[in-house]
C-alpha cells in the first residue's frame, strides 16, 4: 500500500465490546475524510453483506479490508485486501491519519509479542472490559454511522460485496 491513504478501510467490529466501542469512537472523531467505514458484527447488515464470514469467526479477531473501486466484475475479490487482528487495528488507525502512533507494534520481533497480547485481549475482552469499565458487554453502545451503513449497502447493491 502507498504511504498516502487513497482508499477507504472497512473494519468489522464488535459493538458490544465497551473497550472496542471507546476506541472506535475516538477514531471516528478523527476521521474527517471518511476513510474508516465501520461494520457492526451484530447488525443485520453484517449478516446480509458477509454471509460467508461466520459471526463467531469475526468475533475472534478484528477483520478489515481495503476495497479499491473497479469497473471489472472479475476484479472485485482481487481488490479486497484483508487484514486481521492488530494489522486491522493498524490500518484503521492509519486510515484516520494516526497510523504512526501504533506503527511500532507492527515492527519485526516486537509484532510477535503484541500479536500474542492481542490474541489474549481478543479472547478475554469481556473480562478485561469488566475490570476497566465495570461492564463486560455493552448492549446500548451505539456508534452507528449512517453514512457507513449507506456506503456498504451501496457496495452490496452494486455487486461489489460478495
Amino acid at each position: 500500500m502507498p504511504s498516502q491513504i487513497t482508499h477507504q478501510f472497512y473494519l468489522i467490529y464488535d459493538s458490544r465490546c465497551p473497550l472496542c466501542v471507546t476506541e472506535l469512537k475516538h477514531l471516528k472523531k478523527r476521521d474527517k475524510k471518511g476513510k474508516l467505514i465501520l461494520i457492526d458484527i451484530h447488525s443485520e447488515q453484517f449478516k446480509s453483506d458477509f454471509p460467508d464470514l461466520p459471526k463467531q469467526k469475526a468475533l475472534e479477531k478484528l477483520h478489515g479490508f481495503y476495497y479499491i473501486d473497479s469497473d471489472s466484475e472479475q476484479q472485485i475479490e482481487k481488490n479486497k485486501q484483508w487484514y486481521f487482528g492488530l494489522d486491522a487495528t493498524y490500518h484503521a488507525w492509519r486510515a484516520v491519519g494516526l497510523g504512526f502512533v501504533i506503527k511500532p507494534l507492527r515492527w519485526p520481533l516486537i509484532r510477535y509479542v503484541f500479536d500474542a497480547m492481542y490474541r489474549f485481549f481478543a479472547q478475554h475482552r469481556g473480562r478485561i472490559a469488566k475490570l476497566v469499565t465495570g461492564k463486560s458487554e455493552c448492549l446500548e453502545c451505539d456508534i452507528s454511522f449512517t453514512r457507513d451503513k449507506e456506503r456498504v449497502s451501496s457496495m452490496k447493491n452494486n455487486g461489489q460485496l460478495k
